[in-house]
């Protein structure tokens, strides 16, 4: 009897041991639906129904750019590339992911002024949003890298933010997880895992995190008419739209090619000395220069500009309607008919209204979309 009972023991002791090492094991895989979601029906300009105004009936979409010949999104592709995406073991000391400064909730940033990297250390800028970033041509605040694939590696090698010295020293480590050979043979044929194909799927996965799905993209959604007073404010008396244009709200690189005054990037007169040059570390008369944010879900992404100095978009339209500095390199779009500082003297309704008019570009359903949500979540 004594020894039936000390075996029972052992089988509940060893079970209970097992039960809490397999929920363990479950906590580190990714839980993926048995079939992939979609994400190759990526948009075209019959599911958008922006040309809503006038005044964009020229705009050229180019959905073609987000899924490139090189690098075709694929239901597999992209679904590595979300597991990549939000996997801490892509850091040195396995702390943070790409998501845990872009996060989905927040429209994919994080909310702070600077994000702290794998060691506690801050990022030298504000964290921007993926949101929409396969229709963009350059990437980073200054611009420094024009390919999306090239882009995704800045992070993970970044000394600050996630801390690979090596990139070989990642694809051992990513070899060695039982859950990433069956997911690089189902995206690329073999299970060779390796620094092309790490990229390529987490610039699919980046590229299909497409929104237009904000009041402003269905023309069947009536604007109230604060928010038409702030879309007359926008495109007229304030003149954002000469930096902000396109179905993404930026520049050059998604208009029509008879507006090619919108740049990409702008000196918008922050300061009269920048601690940050932007460009102008690579070329003097760029100096303050920085790249022209999408406005897409603007409303859900403070802290504001480069540098997170601006809280809430009160503050940033109080700076270009009373605040820009003169700086000897802004830009001409800063600037009036005289090539003075442009001051917009906006009447308080007036800027109640852009700030209605900038919430109408929020898209909520993106937030909740299972397809770009964290694996590593049961």
């Amino acid at each position: 009897m004594k020894y039936s009972i000390f075996i029972l023991f052992v089988f509940v002791f060893s079970a209970e041991s097992c039960h809490e090492k397999l929920n363990h094991n479950i906590e580190n895989y990714p839980n993926l639906p048995i079939q992939h979601y979609n994400y190759e029906s990526l948009p075209d300009e019959r599911d958008i129904n922006f040309f809503r105004f006038a005044n964009f009936q020229r705009l050229t979409i180019n959905f073609g750019k987000l899924s490139p010949d090189y690098n075709p999104v694929s239901n597999a592709g992209a679904t590595l590339g979300r597991v990549l995406f939000y996997d801490k073991n892509l850091s040195f000391n396995n702390t943070i992911s790409c998501g845990s400064c872009h996060s989905q909730k927040n429209s994919f940033v994080d909310n702070l002024d600077f994000s702290p990297g794998f060691q506690g250390e801050f990022a030298l800028r504000n964290t921007p949003s993926v949101l929409n970033v396969g229709f963009q041509n350059s990437y980073f605040w200054d611009g420094r890298e024009i390919r999306l694939e090239d882009m995704v590696l800045g992070p993970i090698q970044n000394h600050i933010e996630m801390g690979i010295d090596k990139i070989e020293n990642l694809e051992n480590k990513l070899a060695s997880l039982p859950y990433y050979p069956d997911l690089f043979l189902k995206a690329f044929g073999t299970k060779e895992v390796n620094t092309e194909r790490i990229s390529k799927a987490l610039a699919q996965f980046l590229r299909a995190t497409v929104s237009f799905k904000a009041k402003i993209d269905n023309k069947e959604n009536h604007f109230t008419l604060l928010e038409e007073l702030g879309f007359s404010v926008f495109n007229i008396k304030a003149g954002c739209v000469e930096c902000h244009a396109g179905v993404n709200f930026k520049g050059y690189d998604e208009v029509a090619k008879n507006t090619s005054k919108v740049s990409s990037f702008a000196n918008i007169g922050l300061e009269m000395e920048y601690k940050d040059p932007g460009l102008g570390k690579y070329q003097v008369f760029k100096d303050g220069h920085f790249k022209v944010p999408g406005l897409r879900n603007i409303a859900l992404t403070g802290p504001y500009m480069h540098d997170g100095r601006f809280k809430t978009l009160d503050e940033v339209i109080e700076h270009y309607n009373s605040g820009v500095k003169d700086h000897p390199y802004l830009s001409f779009g800063m600037k009036n008919v005289h090539g003075k500082v442009k001051r917009l003297n906006l009447s308080q309704l007036e800027k109640d209204a852009l700030r209605a008019f900038l919430h109408t570009l929020t898209d909520y359903s993106i937030l909740n979309d299972q397809r770009f949500s964290n694996p590593f979540v049961n």
